[in-house]
């Protein structure tokens, strides 16, 4: 059941497109600052009731916590002399929820 919230009247997920978010997450990623893995998406009904939950709760206050708004930038040193900067790539770690 889709529930309209606030003035701006933003429309929460259903059950069915948290589901298909979640598997949509790809596998063997490194985990961001939340500390979920994205694995998370092979506990199906456990974890699709809670997100849901989550957004809709989100979805009603029209916010998401500014803790998943923080990235984590790595950089990755390929090959040849360290001290060229550009011999490294970056990598973005973010929250997985």
């Amino acid at each position: 059941m889709n529930t309209h919230s606030g003035e701006m009247g933003i429309q929460a997920p259903t059950e069915q497109e948290t589901q298909l978010a979640l598997q949509k997450l790809h596998s063997n990623k490194a985990v961001g600052i939340d500390g979920i893995p994205a694995e998370l998406k092979h506990r199906r009904e456990e974890v699709i009731n809670k997100i849901h939950k989550l957004v809709g709760i989100m979805s009603e206050k029209e916010s998401i916590p500014k803790e998943w708004k923080l990235h984590i930038i790595c950089l990755i040193h390929k090959k040849g002399d360290k001290l060229n900067c550009q011999k490294y790539r970056d990598i973005l770690l973010q929250c997985t929820a």
